[in-house]
């Protein structure tokens, strides 16, 4: 998957999911835009907490890395109870 332009993945089905919010050094910006411009869920994994997530996405939630379980099913429990209050089912 290295070196893929964003346009690579304009076809590709995300679910829900956690974002990197650094990849070897380079934002991953373009493709939260992405997963964001479709609507899906997803969350932002960073070893420097909130300041390592993107401005544009301050309201996604942010786990810092290392990873605790609990944290990251609460995570995954969030995002997707505000899909379902944005759909209304």
């Amino acid at each position: 998957m290295r070196n893929r332009r964003v346009s690579d993945f304009s076809g590709t089905i995300f679910l829900p999911t956690q974002v990197k919010a650094r990849r070897g050094g380079h934002s991953i910006s373009p493709v939260a835009e992405i997963i964001a411009e479709r609507g899906l869920p997803f969350f932002f994994v960073s070893g420097y907490g909130a300041a390592g997530r993107p401005e544009a996405y301050s309201d996604r939630p942010v786990l810092q890395k290392p990873l605790l379980m609990a944290k990251l099913g609460e995570a995954i429990n969030s995002i997707l109870s505000v899909e379902i209050d944005r759909s209304g089912k």
